[in-house]
This record gives C-alpha cells, sequence and structure tokens, in this order.
C-alpha cells in the first residue's frame, strides 16, 4: 500500500511540475515574441533614419567633406585617409 501511495505521490509531484514547466515556457515564448517584434520595429526605425539622413543633413546645411582626417590617439598628428580606407600618417 505505501509502494502505491509513494507511487501516486509522485506522479502528482511529477505532474505539478511539468505543468509549472509549461505554463513557464509559454510565459517566455510570449516575452520573446514581444522582444522580436521590438527588433524588428526598431530596426525599420534605424532604416528609416538612415534612408533619410542624407535629406536631413543638406537640409541643415551640412556637405560632404573633400579630405576626411582621422585623428589617432598615440600621436597629436592627424592621419590622412586615401580612397581604400587605409590610414596614412603625414
Amino acid at each position: 500500500m505505501s509502494i502505491l501511495g509513494g507511487a501516486l505521490l509522485c506522479g502528482l509531484l511529477l505532474s505539478t511540475t511539468m505543468v509549472s514547466g509549461s505554463f513557464e515556457m509559454r510565459t517566455l515564448q510570449r516575452e520573446l515574441g514581444a522582444v522580436a517584434q521590438d527588433t524588428q520595429d526598431l530596426q525599420m526605425d534605424v532604416d528609416s533614419a538612415s534612408a533619410s539622413l542624407h535629406e536631413r543633413a543638406t537640409a541643415l546645411g551640412m556637405v560632404p567633406a573633400e579630405d576626411p582626417v582621422m585623428v589617432t590617439l598615440s600621436g597629436s598628428a592627424p592621419a590622412a585617409q586615401d580612397v581604400e580606407g587605409a590610414s596614412e600618417s603625414p
């Protein structure tokens, strides 16, 4: 009789644990869907902002730089950048 009672108790405990795990998994899946939707919305915002960046900069009176210069942290002199993107020290 005690073996049967122990088996029933273990079955009840296992069933309760499975239901709890299922509920937690469903909750996490909903959260994952919400985060995925937020990520997609933010990516669309970034894409639309980058598409209109040139027009907004032009409206503010900005012009493209003709000779871009990058400052290196190792020295005080700026480093010129060639067409391929490799930096050269002046």
